[in-house]
């Protein structure tokens, strides 16, 4: 597949017609369709459904056409980018922040390098995860912030912290608070959740957590495939989540439950600055979150190791998880990756 089918693919879709993609596309119809059939074989899926008024995407061509947009528009990008000239920058710190993170959870850290590095030019890129190891590993990042990882060759990790899955309510919802455990599951069975899509590893570690919380699925699921709209939705009372406490930085902020103070499986956690409730339960799965970096990195760059520990401190002193040791920190020490993609 090249970029002439995927171009073509779109065009049909947007036509709606073979004949009229064909003429837009300066190609013969036999072509046009060897190219459609082409992709189709290659993904053993059809990706259109034919008939006397033209052609109409089919399920999978709709998840396809989504992918193919970003493509188009990736391609567009770099052709614009690459003949505009400009100037060579060089940054003396390259970080990448896994894009579920998002900006609010790097924002601490940027506000600690104003403070201890005044003087430090530093760049930030928020991308999917595995487009950010493959740039650490080769070279052109410094490290990430990562949820999850996958294995790579002359790469480990620092845990930063250790964190929990919260379920967000809207604010509206009074009377979740009141419920008793035992009214917990029908109660929230019959709201809506929005989770992300199933092409995400985070709807892959959320939906069983879900499921063995309620005993099954909520009876109504919608898919949103960015988090700051779920969490506008929720706070517009619109429904409910379940995300992990780094993608809310504000619950950082939130005092650690102790056993005598929830005797309930959840604890509602009140805060101010969020436009929801944050419920939280220490039966729920946690998970670390790693800062990411090549093995020959952090042992040529004695700078480097100095703001990877402040790093380290900043998101330490704000944990947001249940049980860890006094000062709610792990180690600062270098492992190897070995955690698979969750």
């Amino acid at each position: 597949m090249d970029w002439l089918d995927i171009h073509s693919f779109v065009t049909v879709a947007r036509t709606q017609s073979i004949s009229k993609a064909s003429r837009l596309l300066h190609l013969t119809q036999p072509s046009l369709t060897a190219r459609l059939k082409k992709i189709e074989a290659e993904y053993n899926v059809p990706l259109f459904e034919r008939n006397w008024k033209g052609v109409t995407l089919t399920s999978r061509g709709q998840q396809f056409l989504f992918h193919a947009l970003k493509l188009l528009e990736e391609y567009n990008a770099l052709s614009v980018r690459l003949r505009v000239a400009e100037p060579e920058t060089t940054h003396n710190l390259r970080i990448g922040v896994s894009r579920p993170l998002g900006s609010s959870f790097i924002s601490p850290a940027l506000q600690m390098f104003k403070h201890r590095y005044p003087e430090l030019d530093y760049q930030v890129i928020s991308e999917k995860s595995n487009y950010l190891l493959e740039m650490i590993a080769i070279n052109q990042l410094h490290f990430g912030i990562f949820p999850y990882t996958r294995d790579l060759p002359n790469i480990s990790s620092i845990p930063l912290f250790e964190e929990q899955l919260v379920l967000l309510a809207p604010k509206q919802d009074t009377r979740l608070k009141e419920l008793e455990e035992d009214e917990w599951r029908g109660y929230l069975l019959s709201k809506t959740f929005f989770l992300h899509p199933h092409t995400e590893t985070l709807r892959r570690t959320v939906e069983p957590v879900l499921h063995d919380m309620l005993g099954r699925l909520p009876e109504r699921i919608i898919e949103t495939n960015d988090t700051y709209p779920m969490l506008s939705f929720i706070a517009n009372g619109l429904g409910y989540t379940l995300l992990p406490a780094s993608y809310i930085y504000q619950a950082f902020q939130l005092a650690k439950p102790k056993p005598e103070d929830a005797p309930r499986t959840f604890t509602l956690a009140e805060h101010e600055s969020v436009p929801f409730h944050i419920y939280l339960s220490r039966s729920l799965p946690r998970h670390m979150i790693y800062l990411v970096h090549r093995n020959d990195l952090l042992l040529e760059h004695l700078r480097l190791s100095r703001i990877v520990e402040d790093i380290r401190d900043t998101y330490g002193e704000a944990v947001f998880c249940a049980e860890q040791g006094e000062t709610g920190k792990p180690p600062l020490t270098a492992q190897p990756v070995s955690f698979r993609e969750m």
